[in-house]
């Protein structure tokens, strides 16, 4: 008996499951009453055995996903970046304006791969920032044979025309070029209809008087006071400038009548003399902007920004401006007859005194020049309180 102890325990585990296997195969025929023959152990039950015992053994080790093994930038212990074979830098995803690179961080923005120059970039779009970022590659554009031979209605979206692809005198009816990177003048070229949204503005976009662009869609068009869009004199009646970025746009003698800009950002452009009536321009960004002497009859501004925006001679005759802000803009000779400036902020406005309002204006909940608000009871109007 001491024998067979000492044997049971040098025997190695898989040694006893096979054996035990065995023995339970050739005794079957004492309990099992099927006319079938009884299978003996074999090398192949062995393997099997075997390979069945590893399997157990190997599931009791922690988990761990391919994932977290390759670095998985959103695994909670690995880090947000990650090297790239291929590519400079440390990579950190698609840019955002909240984010802080450092130096050689590399983000994806609008089919492009942009290197960081400096540390702590924040809120510099790369397209537009060539003093942050640096483009080291170009992804391809989807149709990306159609961004060497523009043509009416053809899909050019994501298409770079900075590099000798100018589109100078182009006829481009309804045609798609969503997300293009654009530059140069674009003299005679016909846009009517054509969809221009999400584009970037890389040196300066040149929009003459004989271009065409009636009805075309510029919305999330992205420029900027280094990558401006001059467009003197320019027809875009009725173009679609929604949430489009134009900081220090030029915009001097433009038509802009019936045009759509909510929510826009026209900081610090120069809109003199420019006609916007009966746009729209809820919630537009134009602080800073030069507007002496531009026409907005019946536009729509509600809720607008214009502080330390020049306004002197502006027409704004039956203006929806409710809530809009107007806190050190400059009025001297506005016209505001017939204009809604309910809850307007005109704190701090310089020239109040000579614009020109009537019976019409309507004063409610404005807070004045002076600081005192319209409340209805002591005070009914601006007038006599910078007006």
């Amino acid at each position: 008996m001491s024998n067979i102890k000492s044997s049971r325990i040098l025997l190695p585990i898989w040694t006893v499951v096979v054996l035990g296997a065995s023995y339970a195969l050739q005794n079957r025929s004492s309990l099992d009453t099927s006319p079938d023959p009884i299978p003996t152990s074999t090398t192949q039950d062995v393997k099997e055995a075997n390979s069945s015992l590893k399997i157990k053994r190997i599931a009791l080790l922690p988990a761990t996903s391919i994932a977290d093994q390759q670095g998985n930038p959103l695994s909670d212990n690995s880090p947000i970046r990650q090297k790239s074979k291929y590519l400079p830098g440390l990579f950190r995803g698609d840019w955002g304006a909240t984010p802080v690179y450092a130096k050689n961080d590399r983000v994806n923005y609008e089919r492009g791969a942009y290197l960081s120059l400096v540390e702590e970039n924040q809120n510099q779009p790369p397209a537009t920032s060539p003093g942050y970022w640096q483009l080291v590659h170009k992804f391809k554009a989807l149709h990306e044979e159609n961004c060497f031979s523009p043509a009416p209605g053809l899909d050019m979206g994501e298409c770079d025309f900075t590099e000798g692809g100018s589109l100078r005198g182009k006829d481009l009816r309804d045609a798609v070029l969503t997300k293009a990177r654009l530059n140069g003048e674009l003299g005679t070229a016909d846009l009517s209809g054509a969809n221009l949204s999400g584009a970037t503005v890389i040196g300066a976009l040149v929009i003459s008087p004989d271009t065409r662009l009636d009805h075309a869609d510029l919305s999330h068009l992205q420029s900027d006071g280094n990558n401006p869009v001059i467009a003197e004199s320019a027809n875009l009646q009725g173009v679609n400038f929604t949430k489009a970025s134009l900081y220090g746009a030029r915009l001097q003698y433009a038509d802009l009548t019936d045009a759509k800009l909510p929510e826009a950002v026209l900081t610090g452009a120069q809109l003199s003399y420019a006609h916007f009536d009966n746009a729209n321009l809820d919630k537009t960004d134009m602080a800073y902007s030069n507007l002496s002497a531009s026409s907005l009859l019946n536009a729509a501004m509600t809720e607008s920004n214009l502080e330390q925006a020049d306004l002197s001679r502006a027409d704004l005759s039956n203006a929806n401006l409710q809530k809009a802000n107007f806190s050190g803009s400059q009025l001297a000779g506005a016209n505001f007859s017939g204009a809604d400036l309910r809850g307007v902020n005109f704190s701090a406005a310089q020239g109040g005194n000579t614009a020109i309002v009537d019976n019409e204006t309507d004063f409610t909940a404005a807070i004045c020049p002076d600081g005192v608000t319209v409340d209805g009871t002591q005070v009914t109007t601006c007038i006599g309180h910078g007006f």
